[in-house]
């Protein structure tokens, strides 16, 4: 039996497990001989760890905006030099020993990254010459940030020709290690319904699991009569859906975390228009 192991961050629901579990899936599907295991290499290290971090990550980014976007185009994605920031992840010795405690417990025959931050410890100890084993990135969104390894990642599936382009041009990564695959979705995603007309025409707006973006502030301004009715996916983010309750807007429907990729999908299918955030 050979393994794939796979890297997200955080246990929290998002698009780095969705798309991590639905290459899982297709795989295990095509192929018997392969198992495959998912791990958040964060809580696999220490849970309460894990749980703090992700904590302040998600009040740091709905609390200071403005500060975690400087942040971000400080260090994350600059600009004017994309280059790998040391203040991530390679000065952090500790980071990379327990990484490598976790292959030597896990021995995985393939190593797939859905998130930069593992991405980023892996093209590290390749480069040290500390593991040798095929990686690869699959990137779930459609900006690729300076975190993500580049160095020693065997294949580099890529959402569109653009970050082709970009990873080819600015991260001088070879054409042939590229392969444009779209962002990876679950097969329950794949159908199509053609039941989902609706007499009134509706707008579905999601900001992911987190139901990031001033929805609110944009929403409350719309007439009583509007033309149209929204749909608002908040995610686990009680506070916006319970700001959207009180609205007690006729035209507009909040609808908290939704678990089933089967209603998801048929929520997608049945918008007439989709305002979302990059990634989703």
């Amino acid at each position: 039996m050979r393994k794939v192991l796979f890297l997200p961050l955080f246990q929290m629901p998002s698009g780095h497990h969705q798309v991590a579990d639905a290459v899982m899936d297709a795989i295990m599907e095509r192929f018997s001989h392969v198992i495959c295991q998912k791990i958040d290499c964060l809580s696999y290290w220490s849970k309460p760890l894990e749980q703090m971090i992700s904590s302040i990550y998600m009040k740091w980014i709905s609390v200071f905006p403005k500060q975690f976007e400087k942040f971000y185009y400080g260090h994350v994605y600059k600009k004017n030099d994309h280059t790998m920031d040391d203040f991530v992840v390679k000065k952090w010795p500790i980071i990379e020993y327990h990484m490598k405690k976790l292959i030597d417990a896990e021995q995985p025959d393939v190593i797939v990254c859905t998130h930069s931050f593992p991405s980023c410890v892996l093209s590290g100890l390749k480069e040290k010459g500390i593991i040798d084993l095929p990686i690869i990135n699959v990137y779930t969104d459609f900006l690729v940030s300076d975190v993500w390894g580049k160095n020693g990642i065997e294949l580099h599936c890529v959402p569109d020709q653009d970050t082709k382009a970009f990873l080819q041009n600015v991260h001088g990564v070879k054409e042939s290690s590229i392969y444009v695959t779209g962002i990876p979705v679950h097969k329950a995603f794949l159908k199509r319904r053609i039941d989902h007309l609706m007499p009134q025409k509706h707008i579905l707006i999601a900001g992911g699991n987190s139901g990031l973006g001033n929805v609110r502030k944009m929403l409350q301004q719309l007439p009583q009569n509007c033309t149209y009715m929204y749909y608002v996916l908040c995610g686990k983010n009680k506070k916006l859906y319970q700001e959207l309750i009180k609205l007690n807007h006729p035209r507009i429907k909040a609808v908290s975390y939704v678990k089933s990729r089967e209603k998801m999908n048929d929520l997608y299918e049945g918008a007439d228009a989709i305002v979302t955030k990059a990634g989703e």
